[in-house]
């Protein structure tokens, strides 16, 4: 695999900051979020400083940590809220299906938005989404907020969760296998403290469930801190040289392809799974007869062993070639949370 040069010197996001820019002046596209080898910035033909190379890890890292508890702590609440707020079971269904409408509907113009704004501008704009979301569902009272605050910080989720992988390409092309690592591990472990915590630290500071879910909205705002000094940073001049890009796939060809088809639903039917039981096992332990925190702990152990048993590239490949491997994974999960819950009834 060849490698792209080192973006710019004075910090790798600093010196792309305006990735539409650097397409007017020349240079390739700078991020193809998802896919293909995203072409550096002016001045690319340097090499980086150090303190904005850390501040770049440090963003990245940041963005993964966000992008979990919005998910993950609002379903540590769901039984609380719906005793506070009087939410019919249906209703609830609709709102902790929220994230996967999300991910269908803006994942799909991710791409395009970082096209036209460019890809650390929309970055910004997803966590202040975020951020803001979490804030409205937490502070406003009434239904309608708590649906629409979630439905915004959601949508920040699903684009951000998007242009994560292309950004780890623009900015460390020759690290690409180990910064994956370093942000899915960051996920991993926002999405199992944000199951286990939230309510523990909800208890603590003598709050209720509004508290539990707008906390998260502090995490969101320090990435956004780290994030804005890479849009509004100097630039550096100098000419980005062309990388060499790979044929892009246009949506027909995709839907013309039966891996692509495979693959979608492979991955659909996997995020399927941990939506819902991240949302609807804490209330399912809790009808058994556990103490909400107890089914937060539980649900954060499953999150954990989850994300670190994440099967590998290959593996993946391999179960998308065999449909039939991914088929029991909803069998499984529910004959495990049965046995559970019939446990603990006994």
């Amino acid at each position: 695999m060849t490698s792209a040069p080192p973006p710019g010197p004075s910090g790798e996001g600093i010196a792309v900051a305006d990735d539409t820019t650097a397409t007017r002046r020349g240079g390739a596209h700078p991020a193809v979020p998802g896919g293909g080898r995203a072409a550096a910035g002016p001045g690319a033909g340097r090499r980086p400083s150090r303190g904005g190379r850390w501040l770049v890890v440090t963003a990245v890292v940041l963005l993964s940590l966000t992008l979990r508890p919005a998910v993950n702590g609002m379903g540590a609440v769901v039984p609380e809220l719906r005793a506070a707020t009087g939410l019919t079971g249906s209703a609830g269904g609709v709102l902790l299906a929220l994230p996967t409408f999300a991910f269908a509907v803006m994942g799909a113009v991710a791409a395009a938005i970082a096209a036209r704004v460019g890809t650390h501008r929309t970055v910004v704009l997803a966590l202040v989404a975020l951020t803001a979301g979490q804030l409205v569902r937490a502070a406003v009272p009434g239904t309608a907020a708590l649906f629409g605050g979630s439905a915004l910080a959601l949508a920040g989720v699903a684009v951000a969760n998007v242009l994560l992988p292309g950004l780890v390409r623009l900015h460390f092309p020759q690290h690409v296998t180990a910064m994956t690592g370093v942000y899915t591990t960051a996920m991993s472990a926002g999405s199992a403290v944000a199951a286990g915590v939230t309510l523990p630290l909800e208890h603590a500071w003598h709050g209720d469930w509004r508290l539990g879910i707008g906390m998260w909205a502090v995490t969101s705002a320090v990435a956004l801190a780290f994030w804005v000094p890479l849009v509004v940073g100097p630039r550096t001049g100098g000419t980005a040289p062309v990388a060499a890009q790979p044929r892009r796939l246009g949506i027909r060809d995709l839907l013309r392809a039966p891996l692509a088809w495979v693959m979608a639903g492979y991955f659909g039917t996997q995020a399927l799974q941990a939506y819902v039981l991240f949302g609807w096992l804490p209330a399912i332990l809790t009808d058994a007869g556990m103490s909400d925190t107890v089914a937060a702990l539980y649900v954060s152990l499953l999150a954990w062993s989850v994300s670190s048993s994440r099967p590998s590239r290959r593996s993946c490949w391999r179960a998308c070639r065999s449909p039939r491997w991914s088929a029991c994974w909803p069998a499984a999960t529910w004959r495990v949370t049965s046995a559970c819950c019939s446990r603990r009834r006994g």
